[in-house]
């Protein structure tokens, strides 16, 4: 959306928001009315979490005081600058993302994938190859050429040999488009859906990705077989290798089994013989492995593992595509826990998997409706054909930027015009173009509809509101507060000369109390307390060792400094005297700050005249 349109949207929506949320005015500053229902929300937030709540009436001063610093922030342009409105806007996108979002369509999509971890699909293909840049005969030949092939099988072809003729995936020669088992997140969403979507020794229809026009067939489902922990001893075949370099890495690696069955230490084995480097070290220990997850060459690795059903049994020598192995079983998971799938589904948002956005997708195709989007097809027309031709980019987007003619309206007439920013953001060469047109409505429409949160929600409008708030009050603060640069020196020095005993050290001792159980044994400890306070220490029957402040359990003993008959005191007495200037100067910051606060609150009361013209309810 442009920042005109947003502009419009945003004056639309201000000028109707008190119109959609009945309120109750409770306070007047500076002539603006702040509501009751605004008051209480606030207060009902913030006091809950509250460690010592207080009342609401207490509280409404407080609330008064940060709304002055607010109204006074706007007062000295803070609302204008460049740095307020980027941090306005970050949190006016973050949270409204919750209040856009169909929660039952994000835990449905889910819920899908989730089902689909725990299940595994063996299938092959046929890929009919297509470039990004192909062009729309390119597209339709490359179509019905994956019809053709599909109808052959259809009478009956082998899948396997008409992949080997047909299929641009280069692997299909040797593997016939046989892919194996697979799970969720291991092909491309379409893909994906096809593979799931399809029953077993059924075809698909024929669908598109990225990589051109595809259909499967389905050779079986199975259930999530689980995952396995392995350790293995490898001999690598080098680039080119020959039957003979091989049997002779058969014959060395043979040797290694022999051993193992002799009950040779798998872990001392694949330290001196095995040449996967990155796991030898290790014991030749290697990661959690499923089945369907291994590259086709390795996938004989994971047959075997899976073969092996004890912990510690290890497998004969076998090969892959990689070399050849001795795999030893470690462990086994045959389940998925819950905070498992909860992982794997965070980190395929994060990777920007379609599933992170079905809830705002669900929320967005909704209001479609919502706002009656009506197309204007000829227009629709007219952008295709420009972007389907062969043109430069640059002629194609000064060509969409002159078409002033909406391709769609909404709402009571809003337009809707498509420009070169929606096509450079929306535009797929391998999409369907009511796709990206529907993409590039919901998108405009989105926005749209996010400014009227604040009509809608009245939870959504306190808190952006107290978070716009928050802002200004801290700039208020910093600049008028906190800046230690406006410190006033002369009457630090004067706060500090007025209030003595705030800012003076506690009497204290600091050294050892010790008790003695008669007169003789307080003797020798007297003596020894100085020197040998170890000595000392075994002599008495308790010791108090460190620092006591006066108006402790101790005082009979340290204040004043006369020892009992049975108790001796070793140590270094402070009296109560005023600390030095720079010490407490932090703490006189802190004072004159609060001071000064009190002070600039009632200016800002002078000057904005709050008044309270509601109850508390």
């Amino acid at each position: 959306m442009n920042r005109i349109f947003a502009a419009l949207t945003l004056m639309t929506f201000s000028i109707v928001t008190m119109a959609q949320i009945k309120e109750t005015p409770l306070l007047k500053i500076n002539g603006k009315t702040i509501s009751a229902e605004e008051f209480n929300y606030i207060y009902n937030k913030n006091n809950s979490a509250a460690q010592t709540p207080i009342s609401k009436r207490e509280y409404l001063d407080l609330f008064i005081n940060y709304k002055l610093k607010a109204e006074e922030a706007h007062a000295m342009g803070i609302d204008t600058t460049r740095q307020y409105k980027n941090e306005s806007t970050y949190y006016f996108e973050e949270l409204a993302k919750p209040y856009q979002n169909d929660t039952t369509a994000q835990k449905a999509a889910e819920d899908v994938l989730k089902a689909r971890l725990n299940e595994e699909i063996d299938a092959s293909h046929i890929l009919i190859r297509l470039p990004g840049n192909a062009t729309p005969a390119d597209t339709l030949n490359a179509y019905y050429k994956a019809l053709r092939a599909r109808q052959e099988i259809i009478n009956g072809a082998n899948f396997a040999a008409v992949a080997q003729r047909v299929s641009d995936d280069p692997s299909a020669k040797q593997n016939g488009g046989r892919l194996g088992f697979f799970t969720a997140f291991q092909m491309v969403k379409e893909f994906e859906d096809a593979a799931y979507n399809t029953p077993v020794d059924s075809l698909s229809n024929v669908f598109r990705t990225q990589f051109g026009y595809h259909f499967i067939i389905v050779h079986d489902r199975r259930p999530y077989p689980g995952e396995v922990l392995t350790a293995h001893i490898m001999k690598i075949f080098p680039r080119n290798c020959s039957q003979q370099q091989k049997d002779s890495l058969k014959a060395s690696i043979d040797s290694v089994y022999t051993q193992l069955q002799q009950g040779a230490d798998f872990a001392l084995m694949a330290s001196l013989y095995s040449d996967d480097t990155q796991t030898a070290a290790n014991g030749g220990m290697m990661p959690w492995i499923s089945e369907g997850q291994l590259n086709p060459q390795f996938r004989e690795y994971g047959r075997q593992a899976f073969a092996l059903t004890n912990n510690g049994d290890f497998s004969k020598v076998f090969q892959t595509g990689f070399g050849w192995h001795i795999v030893k079983h470690i462990e086994k998971k045959t389940e998925r826990t819950n905070d498992e799938f909860n992982h794997i589904i965070t980190n395929v948002k994060r990777q920007g998997h379609p599933v992170a956005s079905a809830g705002f997708n669900s929320y967005a195709h909704k209001l479609l409706k919502e706002y009656n989007i009506q197309w204007n097809d000829k227009v629709k027309q007219d952008i295709i054909g420009i972007m389907m031709s062969p043109k430069p980019d640059s002629v194609k987007f000064e060509m969409i930027n002159n078409i002033t003619t909406p391709v769609a309206t909404f709402d009571k007439g809003e337009k809707l015009i498509i420009n070169d920013q929606h096509i450079l953001s929306f535009w797929q060469p391998n999409a369907y173009p009511d796709d990206i047109f529907n993409n590039i409505a919901t998108s405009i429409i989105a926005d749209y509809d996010k400014q009227a949160l604040t009509n809608k929600y009245a939870d959504f409008r306190y808190t952006i509101q107290e978070y716009y708030d928050g802002l200004l009050v801290f700039e208020v603060n910093k600049k008028t507060i906190w800046n230690t640069s406006n410190l006033d020196t002369t009457a630090l020095v004067k706060l500090y000369n007025d209030n003595p005993s705030r800012y003076s050290q506690d009497s204290s001792f600091d050294g050892n109390i010790f008790f003695c159980k008669d007169e003789k044994t307080a003797a020798k400890v007297s003596k020894l307390a100085h020197n040998n306070v170890a000595k000392a220490t075994k002599l008495a029957d308790k010791v108090v060792n460190g620092k006591q402040t006066k108006g402790g359990q101790y005082d009979e003993y340290l204040w004043p400094n006369i020892p009992s008959r049975y108790v001796v005191v070793c140590g270094t007495y402070t009296n109560g005297e005023t600390l030095p200037y720079d010490s407490v100067k932090t703490q006189l910051v802190t004072d004159y700050q609060q001071h000064y606060e009190a002070e600039y609150i009632k200016q800002l009361t002078d000057k904005y005249k709050p008044k309270i013209v509601g109850k508390l309810k």
